[in-house]
């Protein structure tokens, strides 16, 4: 008999404070030696704050949510927030800014990436794969928002 993989979901307030506990809560599934922890732990943190920062989701009683599926060779995270005007995209910024590094950093460490939705809530999923090879890829810019 195959072992259920893990995976679950949880809804957090949007303030600042809940993206530590989205981090832990998607680390939690994580053996401590995994070789994706950390880089699981800057994307969640990462993609959580840019939910709090730059949706519906971090304003008045605002949250977001997230889910995680663990297999053998891959974890998956989502990210569910409350929508924006405005879309996820590469921004200029001076390489002294505290921010505006997150897609960047999608883009480098993440497996997979995409997003999907718009101003009425909005996913943006990763995927790190267990492996040593990682295909790693640009996000694709235009209407195609899903790689």
């Amino acid at each position: 008999m195959r072992q259920a993989m893990p995976s679950d979901r949880r809804r957090f307030n949007g303030h600042p404070d809940q993206v530590l506990l989205a981090r832990q809560f998607v680390v939690s599934a994580l053996v401590e030696d995994s070789p994706i922890r950390e880089v699981a732990r800057l994307l969640v943190s990462e993609v959580a704050t840019n939910a709090v920062r730059h949706t519906a989701s971090g304003t008045g009683e605002g949250g977001f949510r997230v889910s995680y599926e663990l297999r053998d060779d891959w974890l998956r995270v989502e990210v569910y927030d409350a929508g924006s005007l405005t879309t996820p995209r590469h921004r200029a910024h001076d390489l002294e800014a505290p921010g505006g590094r997150g897609l960047e950093l999608l883009d480098a460490l993440a497996s997979r990436w995409g997003t999907l939705g718009g101003p009425e809530g909005r996913v943006v999923w990763f995927e790190l794969d267990l492996g040593a090879s990682r295909s790693r890829g640009r996000h694709p810019s235009g209407s195609d928002l899903d790689r």
